[in-house]
């Protein structure tokens, strides 16, 4: 049985709340399919890069560590924070 592809909401922020969703209930996977276009068209979107790091550390470290170090110039302290934990995790596994 095939998956069916998530439904990416046209709002970023909406569709980083979805992809939070997916992650916690460990849908790494799905997560990514959310992310993916809200990167494509808000290249910049600091958040979208925190959560794409967290979907993406399990399977591929390199790409997740890409997208944390985007995330550490988010203005939000916690996220800032968050990204630095993800990157000693995932430096610490190489």
């Amino acid at each position: 049985m095939k998956t069916k592809p998530y439904e990416t909401p046209a709002d970023p922020e909406a569709a980083c709340d979805q992809a939070m969703l997916l992650l916690e209930h460990e849908q790494d996977a799905q997560a990514r399919q959310v992310l993916e276009p809200v990167l494509a068209a808000h290249p910049e979107h600091l958040r979208a890069h925190l959560y794409m790091a967290m979907a993406l550390a399990k399977t591929d470290a390199e790409q997740a560590s890409v997208h944390a170090t985007h995330a550490l110039r988010d203005s939000d302290a916690d996220r800032c924070k968050q990204a630095e934990a993800l990157l000693r995790m995932l430096s610490a596994e190489q």
